[in-house]
């Protein structure tokens, strides 16, 4: 008789991971941290592109992009904070990215 875990429902791993992402999680989850992790992220790139300090908001924005790609609201914040630069291909780029994601950013 094999112990082996059963492998997880990738779907259900991914529903939890938005969940998570989206703080529609309970406190106590496993990915509560995640979650957390996110807004602060989030919460941080708020807070420094309020100062004008484009550079670290696309820096949080990135971490949370790296946990969280399909998250069409750090794609587009990342390239509204792109184009504060000057950067207008990235802007671009994060734009769209975030559109396809969600048509209606």
């Amino acid at each position: 008789m094999s112990s082996q875990r059963p492998r997880p429902n990738r779907r259900n791993l991914r529903n939890t991971f938005n969940q998570a992402s989206e703080g529609t999680i309970p406190p106590d989850h496993s990915l509560a941290p995640v979650r957390d992790y996110l807004l602060e992220c989030l919460q941080g790139a708020e807070k420094v592109f309020d100062q004008e300090d484009y550079d670290i908001a696309i820096s949080f924005l990135t971490r949370a992009i790296e946990i969280n790609p399909s998250k069409a609201e750090f794609w587009s914040f990342r390239g509204t904070c792109w184009n504060s630069v000057g950067d207008v291909t990235q802007a671009i780029a994060d734009q769209s990215r975030a559109i396809g994601l969600d048509p209606n950013q």
